[in-house]
């Protein structure tokens, strides 16, 4: 996921980066901003925060954004793909305002193969070590999350909701995951931030989980960092390398209620 400049479009924030943005990128990311929760969730993992949520709008080519003064937009849910835009600059009444816009890209080709009808298939046996299959190295990809500098991760600020939108107000509890990344095959997390001259905790893991802990969202996220899960399992969510993905795209996907003691950087 990408938080564009103000007043830019998906297809200018995308090429900022060297990325692309179409319908199905957009579509791919709507799991993640279609609910207050998650949104403002997402948006602090960008580096801004939502103060108001607005829903009203849900299905407008430039939703979801925020405006300068926090104001967050929330995405519809079930959404046609004609609703999608990514020229779409985000404006205000025909009046740009510096609404940033939130954005998913993809490397090179703009094709994003669709993703299966989630299946659960378990392992034969339960595994060892992870992101190794049994003990042996199977180039797993590990889902992490990393900070700069400082290991800590402020947690975020409770947005307040007011007036259009009658939506409850959350009160975010977690910290926010700044930097999800997906590691090389057979890496720990503690080396897949370090690739990017960053630091993995056990908080940025933790931080990271509620982006991770249903195929739905697990399945948006993967597809914004450049792969694809084709089957999903849920069996092994407190796994210390979990989540990860497999070569032939099977996504292992984390448990909600998860102990601090079940998340490990090193684990290879």
């Amino acid at each position: 996921p990408v938080l564009g400049a103000g007043n830019a479009s998906c297809t200018e924030a995308c090429a900022s980066i060297g990325r692309q943005c179409t319908v199905a990128t957009l579509a791919a990311l709507n799991p993640l901003v279609d609910t207050v929760e998650e949104l403002g969730f997402l948006m602090s993992s960008l580096g801004a925060n939502c103060t108001t949520y607005v829903s009203e709008w849900g299905t407008g080519t430039d939703v979801p954004n925020i405006q300068p003064d926090g104001t967050c937009y929330v995405s519809d849910t079930d959404r046609d793909s004609s609703t999608y835009d990514c020229d779409r600059v985000p404006d205000s009444g025909g009046v740009l305002s510096g609404k940033r816009r939130v954005c998913c890209c993809v490397v090179g080709d703009t094709t994003i193969a669709p993703t299966a009808s989630p299946t659960t298939a378990a392992p034969t046996s339960v595994p060892t070590r992870v992101p190794d299959s049994g003990g042996v190295l199977s180039g797993k990809r590990r889902v992490c999350c990393c900070v700069v500098g400082d290991t800590t991760i402020a947690p975020t600020a409770s947005p307040t909701t007011a007036a259009p939108t009658s939506v409850p107000t959350p009160q975010p509890t977690t910290a926010s995951c700044r930097t999800p990344v997906l590691g090389a095959g057979n890496a720990s997390c503690t080396e897949a931030c370090a690739s990017i001259g960053r630091q993995c905790t056990v908080a940025t893991l933790a931080a990271l989980n509620p982006l991770v802990d249903t195929v739905e969202e697990l399945g948006a996220l993967i597809v914004s960092l450049g792969a694809n899960c084709t089957t999903y399992v849920s069996e092994w969510g407190t796994g210390t390398d979990v989540p990860n993905i497999q070569p032939d795209g099977t996504c292992y996907v984390s448990d909600t209620d998860r102990d601090s003691s079940t998340y490990d950087c090193d684990r290879v």
